[in-house]
């Protein structure tokens, strides 16, 4: 058989000088075939590892991005809940100037909201 299968070691013996032990002996082959599955396994696992990077990496820029976009849906949602709480009171603070300078047929837009600010534009048109 080959060289492959033989366990070998050389030893300085301290006691004497300039002399060696050689010992070898034969290994069984299944513990050969678990001594290379052993070896390809740690190949891969330093494969995977090396990869695990790249998903980590993706993983991370998928969950910016959805932050984002959840940042920016925030936003959006509250600019535009700001713009429909400023912008009737807004209409009805141009009437209550108009109102002030004299023009006493002055209306607020009251629009079809249902809401409290179509109230308020509705009693400021009767007041006037």
């Amino acid at each position: 058989d080959g060289m492959e299968d033989k366990l070998r070691a050389l030893v300085k013996l301290v006691n004497y000088d300039d002399t060696y032990l050689y010992v070898s002996r034969y290994v069984d082959a299944k513990v050969l075939k678990h001594l290379e599955a052993t070896r390809k396994g740690a190949k891969e696992y330093q494969a995977l590892r090396g990869s695990s990077t790249k998903i980590q990496i993706m993983i991370t820029s998928i969950y910016l991005v959805i932050a984002l976009l959840i940042m920016t849906s925030a936003i959006w949602f509250a600019l535009n809940l700001a713009r429909r709480i400023v912008e009737p009171i807004g209409k009805l603070i141009s009437a209550t100037e108009a109102v002030r300078s004299g023009n006493l047929s002055a209306r607020a837009y009251t629009g079809h909201t249902g809401d409290e600010f179509e109230m308020l534009g509705k009693a400021f048109n009767r007041m006037t």
